[in-house]
């Protein structure tokens, strides 16, 4: 019992360091690939004179820009919205 204690104990760590590890790094990771969205842009239009358009690159780095921005910022945004005002609501009573 006291060895499936500690292997059950160790585990509980482990998740938590995976979780912990997830929250800082996940953010990073996906503003970094917002940013590099635009490298293939890049090359085809200035290595490779490709006439090509700006609309799928945009929508990779907003997909990885925008989350990764409010998960990085989750206080700051968490105290944006509850700034906002509250809709009353009325009841037929």
């Amino acid at each position: 019992m006291f060895i499936f204690g500690d292997r059950f104990k160790m585990a509980v760590v482990g998740q938590l360091f995976q979780i912990e590890f997830l929250r800082r790094h996940v953010p990073t990771i996906l503003i970094l690939q917002g940013v590099l969205a635009w490298v293939p842009f890049a090359f085809l239009k200035y290595i490779a004179h490709e006439d090509t358009s700006v609309a799928p690159y945009l929508a990779w780095h907003l997909l990885g820009v925008l989350p990764g921005f409010l998960l990085k910022r989750r206080v700051w945004f968490m105290d944006a919205i509850g700034r906002l005002p509250r809709l009353k609501r009325h009841t037929n009573s």
